[in-house]
């Protein structure tokens, strides 16, 4: 279930909003303030946000930027709530990064359209920004694979012929360990370069100091390909 956040200093306004968010499925926390906004939405991370404009100590304009300007919160979308004769407030507020607006009184369908309307958009952008970072990182891992694989054959020949080399000499038992060693530390490379070649999903995983590192230990997930002689449920 979706959480939204509403808000207006209105109390039948809020009450009327909570009525047609419920009926609609969503889950609903209420604010009386624009001054609470900004703390609420860091700590319960909602969906989307109602906000309405017209607030007497904070106005949803000035909400509305604080939330844009923050990389926290800039992704959540926001539905402004506007009277009529706002009309220069409200195109500043879509200038300022709203999704959309509905104007009081507030039409139940009208505003559960808009609501999902702007979560599926939302959802569609999120997955379009994956794809983009997917695609810069395929990018940098065909690059990286083509220029390491070309010294990590030569390395790994050059071990080869100097095994062949040292056949027989009184050093090779001595040296026999320590191309052992590289020999093995090549292979984790080229074994490592491999996963690199079938990175198939933006997966970042927490390293040190904030850093995140791509996961490039991923399990392509099989697609199962029905029979053809398989029976239809």
């Amino acid at each position: 279930m979706k959480r939204i956040l509403t808000v207006d200093d209105d109390a039948a306004n809020r009450f009327l909003m909570v009525q047609i968010l419920s009926r609609g499925g969503f889950e609903v926390k209420a604010l009386g303030s624009g001054l609470q906004v900004m703390d609420t939405v860091i700590r319960t991370r909602p969906a989307l946000i109602l906000l309405d404009i017209m607030m007497p100590d904070r106005d949803g304009l000035s909400v509305l930027r604080e939330l844009k300007g923050n990389t926290d919160t800039a992704g959540i979308p926001v539905i402004m709530v506007t009277a009529m004769g706002e009309s220069e407030t409200l195109s500043a507020a879509l200038e300022a990064g709203a999704t959309d607006y509905v104007r009081k009184p507030v039409d139940s369908v009208e505003l559960l359209a808009r609501i999902n309307a702007a979560l599926k958009l939302t959802m569609y952008m999120e997955e379009h920004r994956k794809l983009d970072q997917l695609r810069v990182v395929q990018e940098m891992v065909g690059t990286v694979s083509h220029n390491i694989n070309q010294p990590l054959t030569a390395l790994r020949t050059h071990v080869v012929l100097l095994e062949q080399k040292m056949s027989g000499n009184d050093m090779c038992s001595t040296i026999q360990p320590y191309l052992n060693g590289i020999r093995s530390s090549l292979e984790e490379l080229i074994e490592m370069v491999e996963k690199l070649k079938h990175v198939s999903r933006y997966e970042p995983v927490k390293y040190i100091d904030g850093m995140n590192i791509v996961n490039i230990n991923q399990q392509n997930p099989e697609v199962d390909t029905p029979n053809d002689d398989s029976e239809e449920e």
